[in-house]
């Protein structure tokens, strides 16, 4: 009887091939599991962050709409309302 007990231990303690290679007890795929060690994390160095140029904005000065349409657009304005577009 402690023969059997002694064996039943040692096959427990022996860890089975799903712990040792970290397999899923059910794989549903249709490649087999690799059983390699977990890959390392290597880091790498960042480069120095390099000065951020500043943000250059544009005019904002209000325009003035009270002068006159220059030629060109009067001209399109005339044509447009000549061929009865709105």
């Amino acid at each position: 009887m402690s023969r059997s007990i002694i064996v039943a231990a040692l096959l427990l303690a022996q860890p089975t091939p799903a712990a040792a290679c970290h397999h899923f007890t059910i794989w549903r795929y249709p490649w087999p599991q690799r059983c390699s060690p977990p890959a390392r994390l290597v880091r790498h160095a960042l480069p120095p962050e390099a000065p951020t140029p500043p943000i250059v904005l544009p005019n904002l000065t209000p325009i003035e709409w009270s002068g006159d349409a220059d030629e060109g657009m009067r001209r399109e304005v005339l044509l447009r309302a000549l061929l009865g577009g709105k």
